[in-house]
């Protein structure tokens, strides 16, 4: 249970900024088959992100990151680079899904 409740506890609690501030590429992703946490509530809070990117999957509550691990990777490719001023690095994506 307190791994539960240790999951969900960021779904509930002040985040200490309103998430509509966010203007950095984001990408949601959640799984239609995870009996923790529902889809809606992770659509509705990718709703209130502007440029948000919400991806829904037929996946479970972990099984999302084994199964849809490669199409994330290539999401987080696809973004555009930052300065290092504003993002940890700005060397080129090697992955091999950026060619």
């Amino acid at each position: 249970m307190r791994g539960l409740w240790e999951d969900g506890e960021p779904y509930s609690s002040p985040w200490g900024f309103d998430p509509a501030e966010v203007h950095a590429p984001l990408s949601i992703w959640h799984g239609t088959q995870d009996r923790n946490f529902s889809s809606a509530g992770a659509a509705s809070f990718a709703s209130g992100i502007p440029g948000a990117k919400f991806f829904q999957t037929d996946d479970g509550h972990y099984s999302i990151l084994s199964n849809q691990g490669s199409r994330i990777l290539k999401e987080l490719c696809l973004w555009p680079r930052y300065p290092t001023s504003i993002a940890r690095s700005n060397r080129p994506c090697t992955s091999e899904f950026h060619k």
